[in-house]
């Protein structure tokens, strides 16, 4: 975590919260998780414990209301791909200024030689990513800044942009998880004080790295932008060291992107978005304080959902095996149940010890949780309180931990908090000028009341100041507008399925959704286009596995995988796009796709080509000609350098004619005015 974290000692709180034991508020059953009879109760502050016999194992809970008791449930861990007992994550989250009151183990991490410690999902903690990967699209569980609990199905996709323009079809691969030539592509990576002082790379593996310095107090959250400015540039290096307000963004000698990264100067700015492309979690992804793996859901609206089976790809492992086990779990009320057991016949518990994860969610709803989800367990099960581990397995280091800590200055930044009064302070002297007016103003001025509010609010954490600020700054226009905008005009009822048990629909933001989940091979889609030999086809998708994208006329096909994707084809030589969760972005030109003869006339998507379900979604696939509406320079976008041209125009510097003047005239009035000025800069920013 941050160094700049206020330090404060540790202190039990004085105010104890009047609740009955565990066991009074218990409904035994007959399952064979029943926790049985109470051994030994404690009050800890604003922490129940409780340690339970049961036939099949010995049950420690700890139990709190972050409402009533200053306390707060969060995800943590020293360094990204780092391992520890839990006496001393606790010690470092004591020694990085956290009151720290108790701690379970937290998700599945690698134990694999050489890359211990590194975690197989994803974490954000403070609302900062600390970990994760581009395929990673598998279940969270979200804990936001009010200590709410949700479930989610959340892909964040990582785009890196030089001053502005995207990065041929780059993603950063992989976010502060090591690179040692696992992966059967060379990916672009990112690193930055998540993982320590150095880049987590091996010797055997050099390549570019290229240290950036944070701007602005951005940081690396969801539905957020990064931005950086390049500090230097190191080929054929590996560890390399960077400080706490600064990244590095490495690629291996061999990736496609090595390149691009070498040419970087001194000075240059870049941008990292961090994109949620499931709309049904953006909203809650961006006011995550806490994000976790949940591999394995136990309880859902009260009922046991492990039937539902494991949520990723670690698949059935110890799915029905007696183990030991931990659980974190939310009551109806908002009180938080952390949980761990003991068991398992080869460490000398006797037969049939220990639960099965079936189990686990037993236990959890008996305990009165409405939700819960089953974290790692086996040898990394402990419990620690105050320090003590109450409960310890194998005393195994772990990859992370969710603790309890108090809701106080002691997880705010102040550096964080500072930054934020700065751009308040900042953006109220805009305000004042006059710089603003219209919509913009109105933007400008919401983004500070919002700022305002938590910059007051005494609980208000780390990650709500650093998105605060980040959007004063964007409402300010000081920030590119790289958000991937919505051009689709081919609407799902437009398109024609190949099987008519295939799904298609539009989403929230327009994207289009094609799903072949339950049909393979070759499930299909098409739809009537014209593409004239002087237009350019931009587009934007994300391709869950494999897929294909075909332009279709009658002279023939022509296949637009290798201009979309030319480094991530199928190796198998089948042509198609084999990306497994990669996004693509980029445009291209009709008269360069050698369609000599072919009169384009359809598209066709398809997916699950080899055999897999898949889905594709399309958040831009749209053909554009020159001097479109707004696009009065006829470089096929529409966007400031439009609205300059028209001002030009206006002022006689300049005179717009034949199609230039038609496109400049966007509301179609038959004159070119300011009217179109304000209309161009809407659409531009996608308010028209």
């Amino acid at each position: 975590m941050k160094k700049t974290i206020k330090s404060y000692s540790s202190k039990v709180l004085a105010v104890a919260l009047t609740v009955a034991m565990l066991l009074s508020c218990m409904v035994f059953s007959a399952s064979a998780a029943q926790l049985s009879s109470v051994v030994a109760t404690e009050q800890v502050g604003n922490i129940s414990y409780a340690q339970y016999s049961g036939a099949n194992a010995n049950s420690y809970v700890m139990e709190f209301n972050p409402g009533t008791s200053g306390l707060m449930p969060m995800g943590y861990v020293k360094n990204a791909g780092w391992s520890a007992t839990l006496t001393n994550q606790m010690a470092a989250a004591k020694a990085d200024g956290y009151d720290a009151y108790g701690m379970i183990n937290g998700e599945f991490f690698s134990m694999a030689s050489g890359n211990h410690g590194t975690l197989t999902g994803r974490l954000i903690a403070n609302g900062r990513i600390l970990s994760d990967h581009e395929t990673n699209n598998e279940y969270s569980f979200v804990i936001d800044k009010d200590a709410g609990f949700h479930f989610v199905q959340s892909q964040l996709s990582y785009h890196f942009y030089i001053e502005g323009k995207e990065l041929g079809n780059a993603v950063i691969a992989r976010i502060n998880k090591r690179y040692n030539g696992e992966w059967s592509y060379p990916p672009l990576c990112y690193f930055d004080s998540a993982c320590g002082s150095k880049t987590d790379t091996v010797s055997g593996y050099p390549g570019v790295e290229v240290v950036f310095n944070k701007l602005h107090g951005s940081e690396l959250v969801a539905e957020g932008i990064l931005e950086g400015e390049v500090v230097s540039v190191g080929t054929n290096t590996y560890g390399t060291a960077f400080s706490e307000n600064q990244f590095v963004l490495y690629a291996h000698n061999s990736s496609p992107y090595a390149e691009s990264l070498a040419a970087l100067k001194a000075g240059q700015k870049v941008q990292i978005y961090a994109e949620e492309l499931n709309d049904d979690a953006k909203e809650i992804m961006k006011k995550a304080n806490t994000v976790m793996a949940a591999t394995y859901p136990v309880v859902q609206n009260g009922k046991n959902c492990s039937s539902m089976g494991p949520m990723s790809s670690i698949g059935q492992l110890s799915f029905t095996e007696r183990a030991q086990r931990t659980a974190i779990g939310v009551k109806a009320d908002g009180s938080y149940v952390f949980f761990v057991s003991s068991g398992r016949a080869s460490l000398g518990y006797g037969p049939g010890a220990g639960l099965t994860i079936s189990e686990v969610g037993d236990a959890m709803i008996e305990l009165g949780c409405v939700s819960a989800v089953n974290l790692d367990g086996g040898g990394s099960s402990t419990l620690n309180l105050t320090g003590t581990n109450k409960y310890v397995s194998e005393n195994r280091a772990v990859g992370s931990v969710m603790m309890i800590v108090s809701r106080n200055d002691a997880t705010t930044s102040p550096t964080a908090k500072a930054n934020l009064n700065d751009w308040i302070y900042n953006a109220n002297c805009e305000l004042a000028a006059g710089t603003y007016t219209g919509a913009q103003k109105t933007l400008v001025q919401n983004a500070v009341n919002n700022g305002q509010a938590i910059y007051n609010d005494t609980n208000a954490m780390t990650g709500e100041f650093v998105h605060s600020t980040m959007a004063i700054r964007e409402a300010m226009g000081l920030v590119a507008d790289i958000r991937p905008k919505s051009y689709i005009t081919l609407d799902a009822d437009k398109w024609s399925p190949s099987d008519n048990t295939l799904t298609i629909s539009n989403a929230a933001d327009g994207s289009l959704v094609l799903n072949a989940a339950n049909n393979w091979p070759s499930a299909s889609y098409t739809c009537d286009i014209s593409a004239p030999a002087n237009a350019k086809i931009f587009y934007d998708i994300t391709a869950s596995a494999q897929a294909s994208i075909v332009l279709v006329g009658a002279g023939g096909e022509i296949n637009l995988n290798q201009y979309i994707a030319p480094n991530n084809l199928d190796p198998t030589g089948s042509g198609d796009i084999y990306s497994y969760g990669l996004s693509f972005k980029g445009s291209i030109d009709v008269s360069k796709l050698n369609a000599s003869g072919l009169d384009i006339s359809t598209v066709r998507f398809c997916t699950a080509l080899g055999g897999a379900p898949s889905s594709l979604v399309v958040r831009e696939f749209d053909i554009r000609v020159p001097y479109g509406a707004g696009d009065a320079d006829g470089d096929y976008e529409v966007n400031s350098n439009d609205a300059r041209s028209v001002l030009c125009h206006i002022s006689g510097k300049t005179t717009l004619s034949g199609d230039a003047y038609s496109a400049a005239d966007i509301n179609g009035d038959g004159k070119v005015d300011t009217a179109d000025i304000r209309a161009i800069l809407n659409k531009s920013v996608g308010l028209g």
